[in-house]
């Protein structure tokens, strides 16, 4: 049983035409969905101010709650969590903010069916993951996660999301390749899958992916996690490039080692390894990467303690030539001396 909108929050417009001018105002702020929104829905949604709007929409808000505490005795108990998501979009046009709460029940529905494997090629429940993906600041890793955990596997939307992410990120080649392998696995709708290939390789075309791009470094993301259990996108059992070992368990004279040379990001290397059983939340990712913020008022920068002052070095006087020339020099005046009174006796 789905939740409308409160009665008192329809009253405000009423179901008369919606004018543009009632909502332009606030169009630069409209968070915009994959299935459009309804332009009435957006008048009734901005239709009352903030206080009064949480106001009238806690009792709802509260509804879905309990609903979402009953689902383990429903036979599609995603359906909750997908009629939450779908009044906070329509409630709360902005899209994630304190009051709409909308991060928060994406993360709760992703990870509450992240191993239902009867999800894991649900449409619906993927859109609650691409929606997910707009609001990290690294959409690859959830992409990898998905990968890893088998969600999407089979379905068009997760190779024509993924593939549009690195195209608009210049990694067309990695974008290409994608394609390929949703193709390769027949993704459902296939045919919708193909058009939208043509219609990137006719972009490709039109605007070749630049030298310097990664040739395919998506392959040890995906390929491992989506062909575990053999098929066109399994893992040779031993690599060409690994030098086999002879009976002796020694390398032989005539091989060559080769050097692995990781290009991958270190999301590949969790997804190659088994590990990610929970990626975590949106808030726990950015605490671990930013320092919060603290006042500076009454703080002291620390000092380095007391230190001891080196003594200055000395300059080097010479005393004793000083005392040496003039010695000489008083020898040399008495001396002279000595001899114009002896001169002087010789005369008189």
């Amino acid at each position: 049983m789905s939740i409308i909108p409160s009665a008192q929050l329809e009253g405000q417009v009423g179901s008369s035409i919606v004018q543009f001018s009632d909502i332009e105002d606030y169009k630069e702020n409209i968070q915009p969905l994959r299935e459009g929104r309804s332009a009435q829905s957006l008048a009734n949604a901005l239709a009352v101010t903030p206080l009064q709007a949480k106001d009238l929409r806690s009792p709802e808000r509260q509804e879905f709650e309990k609903r979402i505490s009953e689902a383990s005795e429903l036979d599609d108990p995603i359906e909750p969590y997908l009629e939450y998501i779908k009044w906070i979009n329509n409630a709360f046009p902005q899209g994630q903010t304190s009051d709409s709460g909308l991060v928060n029940i994406l993360e709760r529905c992703t990870s509450q069916f992240r191993d239902a494997s009867f999800y894991k090629d649900d449409p619906r429940y993927l859109k609650v993951w691409m929606q997910y993906a707009k609001y990290s600041d690294a959409p690859k890793e959830i992409f990898t996660y998905l990968a890893r955990k088998e969600i999407g596997k089979n379905l068009s939307l997760f190779y024509e999301e993924y593939a549009s992410y690195l195209e608009v990120n210049n990694c067309k080649n990695q974008a290409n390749e994608v394609y390929q392998i949703g193709i390769s696995v027949n993704a459902r709708p296939l045919e919708r899958l193909k058009r939208r290939y043509s219609e990137f390789s006719e972009r490709l075309a039109r605007n070749p992916p630049d030298a310097n791009e990664p040739s395919s470094p998506v392959l040890p993301i995906i390929r491992p996690a989506l062909a575990l259990k053999g098929g066109p996108l399994s893992a040779d059992p031993i690599p060409a490039s690994v030098p086999s070992f002879n009976d002796g368990g020694v390398i032989p004279a005539k091989s060559k080692l080769q050097v692995f040379s990781d290009t991958t990001d270190s999301s590949s290397k969790a997804t190659s390894s088994g590990g990610w059983d929970s990626i975590g939340s949106l808030a726990s990712r950015k605490k671990e990467n930013v320092i919060q913020p603290t006042s500076w008022t009454g703080q002291t920068l620390p000092t380095q303690g007391d230190y001891n002052v080196k003594k200055t070095l000395s300059v080097f006087k010479d005393t004793v030539s000083k005392e040496l020339n003039i010695h000489l020099l008083g020898g040399f005046k008495l001396t002279k001396e000595r001899h114009q009174c002896q001169e002087s006796a010789k005369n008189a």
